[in-house]
């Protein structure tokens, strides 16, 4: 059997550590170099992605604390607004009431004038009749007591 044959162990263990030496240098030498530079790179570009990452998450967290800052500030300010319209339409309202209350007593007041001048009037006219009326049932009662005496 030729693996038992101590003759050529040698020259196999010889070619079998130039094999092994040439294989190791050029691993050291050319491939591992280049995979490390290779992991190097991916992690630096890792890196870099991150640190954008993280600047870019800060900037939103920035941007959103804003939008929420103004958001408060316009909450406030349409709140204010609103309180100030709400105070001027009650000031222009109770303004309209006593425009149109005063109207209306100048008008309560015409219109009592007009009463107590009507009333006058009434109170004339009947006191002006009042003798005409007495002369009218005198004689109705004159006639009624003729027709009865007759």
């Amino acid at each position: 059997m030729p693996q038992f044959d101590f003759s050529v162990y040698c020259s196999q263990i010889f070619w079998m550590c130039v094999s092994f030496g040439l294989l190791f240098w050029a691993m050291q030498t050319l491939l591992i170099p280049k995979i490390r530079q290779l992991q190097q790179k991916r992690a630096d570009e890792k890196n870099a992605l991150l640190e954008e990452a993280q600047a870019l998450l800060d900037q939103a967290v920035a941007l959103e604390q804003d939008i929420e800052s103004r958001r408060k500030n316009a909450r406030d300010d349409a709140e204010a607004v609103v309180s100030q319209a709400l105070a001027l339409c009650g000031q222009r309202m109770q303004a309209e009431l006593y425009a149109h209350q005063s109207s209306y007593q100048a008008q309560l007041a015409q219109l009592e004038k007009t009463i107590d001048q009507e009333r006058a009037v009434a109170w004339k006219t009947l006191y002006d009749s009042v003798p005409d009326l007495c002369d009218l049932l005198t004689k109705k009662w004159a006639n009624a007591a003729n027709n009865q005496v007759t």
